[in-house]
């Protein structure tokens, strides 16, 4: 009993027990490690989870920014080489053959489609033909026409610049969060780190109860200690593993102590033999070992 603070002991006929006052700390370290250093940890990560997804996105509509405009670009070359190549055909199947006889409409980009008209089945033979070897010139016109188009689309340029910017911008804006989240995460780990282990009471020597933790020691008395050891040295431990029984690894004895299976069926020996033969294993068996005929 510790009659200053009224504290019981158990099992004082088994330890002896020294006990002594030391002062309590606070250390903001530990405190971080308990309580703020999973939190902290958790908002890292999640913050740079949002950072990669931003720059992704970003990157998703750079790229669709870029693709939309070229996309288009390409749809109205083509709709200009159609029509223009279809408008050099139709003028000049009505200045030979006069207004109406045929006409032609946007196909495709080798060819027009070009309809009867007001034209007999002869004249439309004939004009389809002439039209057949005008054709060439149509397309040398329809590319002049095309060129001329791509050429006055100007901006699809500086637009391919300045998405990839955006996009340059964007993946290094990510990457300089995430960096950013990191450093602060570790500088926060270092400062912790190098705070102070302070005392709770402005004097290490003021004996208060809340300032103080009463630190005991329990030491095993001397007659428990070799009883202990008197176990151990007679009986072993535990080795929970099916094998064979080892009874010639000690100098002076080895005991075993296990449920025994036997290999085969003892049909030999009687039942109630065997039985008693399992409960002494069970009980624990010592096999002593001669050396120059004395025994432990």
């Amino acid at each position: 009993m510790n009659q200053a603070y009224d504290i019981e002991y158990p099992f004082e006929e088994y330890f002896f027990f020294s006990g002594e006052e030391v002062p309590q700390y606070n250390s903001a370290w530990l405190d971080y490690l308990r309580n703020g250093y999973n939190y902290d940890e958790h908002t890292r990560k999640t913050s740079n989870t949002k950072s990669i997804i931003s720059g992704v996105l970003s990157g998703i509509s750079t790229v669709a920014g870029v693709v939309n405009p070229i996309a288009g670009l390409a749809i109205g070359a083509a709709n200009t080489f159609m029509n223009s190549k279809a408008d050099y055909l139709q003028n000049y199947a009505n200045e030979t053959y006069g207004s109406g006889k045929v006409k032609i409409t946007p196909y495709d980009t080798d060819q027009s489609r070009i309809l009867q008209g007001k034209a007999s089945p002869l004249e439309y033979k004939q004009i389809l033909n002439d039209l057949r070897d005008t054709a060439p010139y149509a397309k040398e016109f329809a590319d002049v026409k095309r060129n001329q188009f791509l050429g006055s689309q100007t901006s699809i340029g500086s637009l391919v610049l300045q998405q990839g910017i955006n996009a340059a911008s964007s993946a290094v804006s990510s990457f300089m969060q995430i960096n950013s989240n990191n450093k602060s995460f570790q500088n926060n780990i270092v400062k912790q780190q190098s705070s102070t282990t302070s005392i709770t009471s402005s004097s290490a020597y003021d004996i208060q109860p809340q300032t103080k933790v009463w630190l005991v020691l329990a030491y095993p008395r001397t007659e428990i200690r070799e009883q202990i050891a008197r176990v151990f040295h007679y009986t072993g431990y535990s080795h929970p593993v099916q094998a064979v029984p080892d009874f010639t690894s000690r100098y002076w004895f080895n005991f075993v102590q296990c449920t025994p299976v036997f290999d085969t069926p003892i049909d030999t020996i009687h039942p109630e033999y065997e039985s008693d033969f399992k409960q002494r294993f069970q009980a624990g068996v010592t096999v002593m070992h001669p050396h120059k005929g004395e025994y432990d």
